[in-house]
């Protein structure tokens, strides 16, 4: 992880410390699994919306998160939450978008 990407926040109540303008430009498709785009939602709303996506993956699924700034909150809530069951590969980082494919890790047999 860069020193940019450790320091790019939203500041709303997330507490990640600042928020990019949603919704600026297009994201480049970077990745064949759906996306999830929260760029335009309001920021209350967000964690909620990627979460219950999260719920709804089937095992080994995978979305590609959209996100106005850098989800360093979230990405903590979906490890406490799912207790390592996600795994998140950053695909864009900024400066206007960024992207992370969160992958639903199967359960060992």
């Amino acid at each position: 992880m860069s020193h940019d990407e450790a320091t790019q926040g939203c500041g709303g109540s997330c507490g990640c410390g600042g928020d990019a303008a949603g919704g600026a430009g297009d994201a480049p498709l970077l990745s064949i699994d759906p996306r999830l785009d929260v760029r335009d939602l309001p920021h209350g709303e967000r964690h909620g919306r990627v979460l219950d996506a999260l719920d709804a993956l089937p095992e080994d699924g995978a979305l590609v998160l959209v996100a106005p700034h850098a989800p360093r909150p979230l990405l903590a809530e979906i490890d406490r939450r799912y207790a390592g069951r996600f795994a998140a590969e950053w695909l864009q980082s900024g400066p206007d978008t960024w992207q992370i494919r969160l992958h639903r890790t199967p359960v060992p047999a």
